[in-house]
Parts: structure tokens; sequence; C-alpha cells
């Protein structure tokens, strides 16, 4: 890891807020869903809450992005702080699912600016050279919080209630909010980005006509899918073969941590590889995961799954601060907003999508069958971009 980093005091503002928002964020995922069994007294309605946070990216990724980059990427992350602040209080006020349901569709709408805006700031906050480094090291952040976050939330939801997680997390965006005004960035001003008048055209065409955008956009999309399909049916594999029902919350969840574990490890391998061809690492861990998927698959003895699990978030991990890493430095600085909000405004609903699948899928395949047929996916898809020639990444001078 580039020490060089630790001693950039804007960057380690951006990463505390990258913690602290993490651990919100969980305490909201717990405490939202207890609001809406204890209002409904159904957990049916916790999909639809997952479909309402995730379908504004749909419609609002590439205009949020296109206004990301026409604005200040410092005034826009502070007002989008600022509006999750208030539309968390607006969750611990809400004593009505209709109201709830609306909030929540609020909140999907200020996360469509969130990606974007997170991913044009980050190269305004440290070197070109350095960008390997930062998103494997804000990758390994969220790993942490992935580790300690649901157990901490758990224990605080269940101790003081579902209202009380919403005001602490509208805090921690007020003090991320609050922080960011110290920020300062190489280039973030009217001045700079006048110049960027092009309309949403001109942006879906230069999505188009890079081939490495275009890859990078497919692997994702892919990845996303395929990945987001197994996450909800981990909880039933493990209740038919890895120990049954009795143990089936206690085995998921520390499966879960052992990936958040391997998310910490694997974000600080990519400085390592900062000088290599992106596409083909991509490409790369695609067969390694789906290695692991297989053996996942196959195993019956929990200890080795735990290990295999923790492996799988190492190569998760570096996928995702690869996929970052290689949109900003391939992207003009100009565009990074637009681009980042297009491919997560595809990328996201159909991760919620798949969730929805595999709920669906597993009423009629063993959920043994849906796991080695993911596992295939994942291979045959890198097999497939390893052997595309003609395309390589080169970082933007």
């Amino acid at each position: 890891m580039d020490k060089t980093l630790y001693r950039n005091p804007y960057f380690m503002i951006y990463l505390t807020g990258i913690f602290i928002s993490g651990l919100g964020s969980k305490l909201t995922t717990i405490a939202l869903a207890d609001k809406i069994f204890s209002l409904t007294g159904s957990g049916t309605y916790i999909t639809l809450v997952y479909l309402l946070q995730g379908l504004p990216a749909l419609f609002f990724g590439l205009i949020a992005g296109h206004l990301v980059d026409r604005h200040s990427k410092k005034a826009v992350f502070i007002m989008i702080n600022g509006a999750l602040a208030l539309l968390s209080t607006l969750l611990a006020m809400a004593d009505h699912p209709l109201i709830l349901f609306a909030v929540v569709f609020l909140i999907g709408m200020a996360d469509a600016f969130y990606s974007p805006v997170s991913t044009a700031l980050l190269p305004l906050l440290v070197g070109r050279k350095q960008l390997a480094s930062a998103n494997g090291l804000k990758i390994s952040v969220i790993g942490v919080n992935m580790i300690i976050g649901y157990a901490v939330a758990g224990l605080f939801v269940g101790f003081w209630g579902h209202t009380l997680p919403f005001i602490v997390d509208s805090f921690s965006y007020l003090f991320i909010a609050c922080s960011a005004f110290f920020l300062k960035l190489s280039a973030d001003h009217p001045e700079d980005v006048l110049e960027n008048k092009g309309h949403f055209k001109e942006s879906l065409m230069f999505i188009k006509n890079q081939p490495v955008i275009r890859r990078l956009f497919l692997i994702d999309l892919l990845t996303q899918f395929i990945i987001a399909l197994q996450i909800p049916l981990t909880y039933i594999f493990v209740s038919e073969y890895l120990g049954g029902k009795d143990v089936m919350a206690d085995r998921t969840g520390i499966l879960f941590s052992a990936a958040g574990a391997g998310m910490a490890l694997g974000g600080l391998f990519l400085k390592k590889f900062a000088q290599r061809n992106k596409l083909r690492l991509l490409s790369h861990a695609l067969i390694f995961d789906s290695i692991f998927v297989f053996a996942f698959t196959l195993n019956r003895f929990f200890p080795a799954t735990i290990l295999i699990y923790g492996a799988m978030g190492v190569i998760g991990a570096f996928m995702g601060s690869l996929l970052e890493t290689a949109v900003q430095e391939n992207t003009p600085q100009q565009m990074i907003g637009r681009v980042s909000g297009f491919i997560h405004s595809i990328a996201d609903p159909v991760s919620i999508l798949s969730l929805l699948i595999g709920s669906l899928l597993v009423q009629f395949i063993n959920v043994q069958w849906i796991f080695l047929i993911c596992a295939l996916a994942e291979c045959v898809t890198g097999i497939y971009f390893t052997l595309r020639k003609g395309v390589t990444l080169q970082s933007r001078k």
C-alpha cells in the first residue's frame, strides 16, 4: 500500500466518511427491516423496500452522473449527504408503511447520485498513480464494515429498537457533510467544468465507442447478476448442506463475516497489479472465483467453507477495486460521473432483479445446482474475455 496515502489528510477524511457511512447504513438496513415488519406484520414487504431503493438508479443514474459532471463534486457530495441525513430522520418519524416506502424511494434517488459523485471525487483527492491503492484501501474499509457492521447493528437494534438507529445514521451523514467542507480537491471549480456541456446522447456515444468501458460494463453487469444471485441462496445452502436450520443464521453470519475479512485483505493487493492489464486481470479473477464457488458447492466441512468464503471475499474486493480504478483511469475527468452513473443505473437494478430471480429459481431447482450454474457462468465469462484480443486498459495521462 502506498504510504503517502496515509499522509494525505483529504483522502483520510474521505476514507473516514466511507467507514462511518458504512456503519450507519448497516444500522439502517437492520432497523428498516425491523420497522417494516412491525408496521405490516409481514416480511414480504422487505423485498419491496429493496426494489424501491434500487429502482431510482435505473431512471436517475445517468441524469445524476450528468449533474455531477456539470457541478462541483465537493458541493454535490455535501448536498447528497445532507439530503440523506434528512431522509434518515424522516425514516425515524414515519409511522405508516406508505410514508416509509416513499422515503425509501427518495433515498434511492439520493443513492443514484452517491455512486457517481464518490467515483468522480476520488481522482481529485489523490494522484492518478495512486488510484489503485486508494480504491483498494477504500474497499478494504468496506470489508471491515462488513465484518463488524451487521453484528453491531443487530445488537444496537435489539437493545434500543428501530428508531434510534435512524437518528444515529442521520448524524453520521451530517458528520460526513461537515467533514467534506475541509476537502481540498485538485480541480473542482465551475471554470473547470464549464467546457463539459455535452448532452446525454454524447455521453452514451462515448460509452458505446470506448471498447474498454464497454467491456468493463459487460463484465460488471454479468458479475453483479451472478454474484447477487448467490447471496440469499447462501442461507438455504447452509440450511440444507452445512448444519441445518438450527444453525443457519449463525453459520451464514460467520460466512459473511469471513467474506468481509477477505474483502479487507483483498483490497490491499491491488497496488501490486496497478500496471497490469486490468481487463485481463478481471477475466482471470472471474475464473478463480468460479473455482471457489465450485469448491463451496461441493464441500460439506464447515471450517473449510469459512476459508473458501474468505477467499471469495478477497477476489470480490480485488474485482471491485479493479473495476472502479479502470473506469477512473480510462475516462476523462469531466465524464467520470456520467460513465459511473450509467454503469450503476444498469448494474444496481440488475443486482436486485438477480436477488428476486434467485428466490424464484430455488422453488424449482435444487440450490446446489444453482450454485454450480453460477460457477459455470463465471468460468465461461472469464474465459471468453481472456480470449478476446485487441483491447488493453491504458491510463489517461
